[in-house]
């Protein structure tokens, strides 16, 4: 499916009128967001810092036993991925 915008201008403008209307604390919404990055960000340099995989790794055996336990299972959720070996 292409999104065609004949013109951005008025198309973002428009859009901000609807969150507007829509999300009236929407400044304090887009803080919250980039608090939550930021967070996010803060965790990721540490892992980098301290050797560890930014993405949790899971050895395929596991999986196939459904042998993972939980904080690996909710980080992999958090993060959206896993590389199994």
């Amino acid at each position: 499916m292409d999104l065609i915008i004949d013109n951005i201008e008025e198309a973002i403008v428009n859009t901000k009128k609807q969150f507007k209307s829509t999300l009236p604390d929407l400044k304090e919404i887009f803080k919250d967001v980039e608090r939550y990055i930021s967070e996010e960000v803060s965790i990721i340099e540490t892992s980098i810092k301290e050797g560890k995989s930014v993405i949790p790794e899971i050895l395929y055996k596991d999986l196939d036993a459904e042998n993972i336990d939980t904080k690996t299972m909710d980080l992999g959720k958090k993060q959206m991925g896993f590389v199994p070996w």
